[in-house]
């Protein structure tokens, strides 16, 4: 399945009802290989996703969610192209037990000052990235996204 940019992030970031850079939280989960989940750019929240069949790594491998540090938006070059991305210091989900397969990354948006799978909306379902799917190996997960950021703006060529 393709990465999937959710509509409830374009409606809330073109409103200015959400800002990459300012005091928002934005977290991460990851996708146990067992999961059903097909990616639908109208689902609202993380519970919804998860009523549809996504299945979240088990939190008994050692395995937590992770915030996005030092969120900002940058003008990188991408093949000749300048582009806006959505930067930010890597993601750590913890030391995962070896074994365990990630299928994919949700980044959301988290609404509260804590995780509330209701009312938490998602950012961008990531399942096809370098090294997805991923089997630990018993190591801390990081995800880094590089100098070309966790997600460009720009438009449809």
């Amino acid at each position: 399945m393709p990465n999937v940019a959710f509509n409830v992030f374009w409606r809330k970031i073109l409103s200015g009802d959400f800002s990459w850079n300012d005091d928002f939280t934005v977290r991460c989960l990851l996708v146990d290989n067992s999961s059903t989940y097909q990616p639908n750019k109208d689902h609202a929240n993380i519970q919804q996703m998860k009523g549809a069949g996504l299945v979240e790594v088990a939190t008994a491998t050692g395995y937590k969610r992770g915030t996005v540090q030092e969120k900002t938006v940058e003008i990188v070059e991408i093949n000749n192209n300048r582009i806006p991305v959505l930067m930010g210091g890597p993601v750590h989900f913890g030391a995962i037990e070896e074994g365990v397969t990630i299928k994919a990354v949700v980044m959301f948006g988290r609404e509260g000052i804590s995780d509330q799978d209701a009312v938490d909306f998602p950012i961008v379902y990531i399942d096809q990235a370098t090294g997805l799917p991923k089997e630990s190996n018993g190591g801390v997960i990081l995800w880094n996204p590089g100098a070309n950021g966790f997600l460009r703006l720009a438009p449809c060529p």
